[in-house]
């Protein structure tokens, strides 16, 4: 019998032991939480205004894009013969290229925040292949 009490006495310390250290780690888990909490919002709060900054920028660099398109649609207006043909084909890839431009980046703003570094750079290659067409004009 003296066995069993001490199996026992051995087996209540240990869960003792155990919920005591269980009960330290979940105030440690709960100390840290409001610390955590803070600094997810924080991310949270930098990656909106980083979306909004680059959709700002890009806003403005397409609307001046639509600037040099007028004026290449003025010109296209001006011109004749073969001119005219090369530049309303040039024209037409350029508004091809910004009507897939535009698609992704208003794509961009469904984005997770895990990916969307990744839609950036491929919307920044997309943006510089269409300004370079747009300065081949």
């Amino acid at each position: 019998m003296g066995f069993k009490s001490e199996a026992a006495s051995d087996l209540s310390l240990a869960l003792a032991t155990y919920c005591e250290e269980t009960e330290r780690e979940q105030r440690r888990v709960n100390q840290a939480r409001p610390h955590l909490v803070g600094r997810i919002k924080i991310v949270q709060a930098s990656i909106v205004r980083m979306r909004e900054d680059y959709r700002h920028s890009t806003s403005l660099a397409v609307g001046e894009l639509e600037n040099r398109l007028s004026d290449l649609e003025l010109k296209v207006a001006s011109s004749s013969g073969n001119a005219r043909n090369d530049l309303e084909s040039k024209v037409r890839r350029l508004k091809a290229s910004r009507a897939a431009f535009l698609a992704d980046f208003r794509a961009l703003e469904r984005i997770p925040a895990q990916t969307w570094a990744e839609a950036r750079a491929k919307l920044d290659r997309e943006w510089k292949d269409l300004t370079a067409l747009a300065e081949g004009l």
